[in-house]
């Protein structure tokens, strides 16, 4: 399977001069047997994936889908000199699961965090007492402490 995308089509309506077009092909497991075959790589890292999702797929745990997966490969000769010397890499490369929503709230609390603690600095510049700015805020009087020694420097 292959997707024809443009850089463009990420950005609405930009009318630049510049367009960049790549071809993203899908190399999961059993397909795009064409490109797999020329080239050995993909292939095994192709097979080392399938084997993931394989074992995730039949009920196990990410992390033991993962191990059962760099073991198997390692096993049939696939990456194996990579996998024996990366095998740890590999498997924290696997393990991490991108979620859109966890990575969301993540920015919202950071944001919000930084939020509050502007707010914090700014009473504090104003002179109100650090019981005020904590029942302000909620902050903890040790972070309050933090924020007023910026402040003096």
């Amino acid at each position: 399977m292959e997707k024809v995308m443009k850089l463009s089509e990420a950005f609405g309506d930009d009318n630049s001069a510049l367009e960049l077009i790549v071809k993203a092909y899908n190399i999961n497991c059993g397909l795009n047997q064409p490109l797999l075959a020329k080239c050995g790589y993909l292939n095994d890292y192709s097979t080392l994936v399938g084997k993931v999702k394989e074992g995730i797929t039949d009920g196990l745990p990410r992390r033991q889908a993962i191990s059962n997966a760099v073991k198997f490969c390692i096993e049939n000769g696939i990456m194996k000199g990579y996998l024996e010397e990366h095998s740890e890499e590999v498997f924290n490369m696997l393990a991490l699961e991108w979620d859109k929503d966890l990575a969301l709230q993540a920015r919202f609390d950071d944001g919000h965090e930084k939020g509050v603690e502007s707010v914090a600095l700014n009473l504090l510049n104003m002179g109100m007492e650090f019981e005020q700015v904590q029942k302000a805020t909620k902050l903890s009087f040790e972070r309050i402490e933090e924020l007023a020694k910026k402040l003096k420097r």
